[in-house]
């Protein structure tokens, strides 16, 4: 049996940029897995997003919009 309180919490934060400012969501293990979450909640939620790395700090802001159903890539905001 393994200890949950001991698993290493995942290094991506995924957060939703709205007006009052951000709502974390949820964590991703990898960058490639919070990007790729970040398309399929972009289908339901169009927006602009945030993603932070906890371990070194660095933040890329991910900006989709619903095109045909799909979300499409507006724009990517990279800050260290």
């Amino acid at each position: 049996m393994s200890n949950q309180k001991n698993a290493p919490t995942p290094p991506f934060d995924i957060f939703r940029t709205e007006t009052m400012g951000v709502l974390w969501l949820e964590s991703a293990a990898t960058l490639e897995d919070a990007k790729a979450r970040v398309q399929e909640l972009a289908v339901r939620s169009p927006g602009e997003y945030l993603l932070l790395n906890q371990v070194t700090g660095n933040k890329l802001t991910i900006k989709l919009d619903v095109v045909d159903g799909a979300p499409g890539l507006n724009s990517l905001r990279y800050s260290i």
